[in-house]
């Protein structure tokens, strides 16, 4: 007696699968383009959750598009790097978990910009 096949039938099984063609569709939740890319996990408060959800609808009632929150956040992270602000002078946690590093970045964005 053969192996038990639990969820699928054998005849799903040994359909043969089709790679998908870089012409083809890319998959959902991916960077598009030609640059390299890294998926990063990085944990969101509720609130910026919230924020970014409410940044797409807002995208897709006013233009019909559809637009990923990690777009949104690359973008958003595009923006600080392209205006070249200087961080060197950040310390690190815990003395920014009362705001101070979003008031930082903030004022050195305004005076960037």
């Amino acid at each position: 007696m053969g192996r038990q096949m639990i969820g699928k039938n054998a005849k799903d099984n040994a359909a043969p699968k089709r790679k998908r063609q870089d012409s083809e569709h890319p998959r959902l939740g991916r960077a598009n383009g030609s640059e390299k890319y890294t998926k990063a996990t990085v944990p969101l408060f509720d609130r910026q959750i919230a924020s970014l959800d409410e940044m797409r609808a807002a995208i897709k009632r006013r233009t019909g598009a559809s637009v990923m929150r990690a777009e949104i956040i690359r973008a958003a992270l595009d923006a600080l790097l392209e205006a070249k602000i200087d961080l060197t002078s950040v310390r690190p946690e815990p003395e920014f978990k009362n705001g101070d590093l979003k008031k930082f970045i903030a004022a050195r964005f305004k005076r960037s910009s």
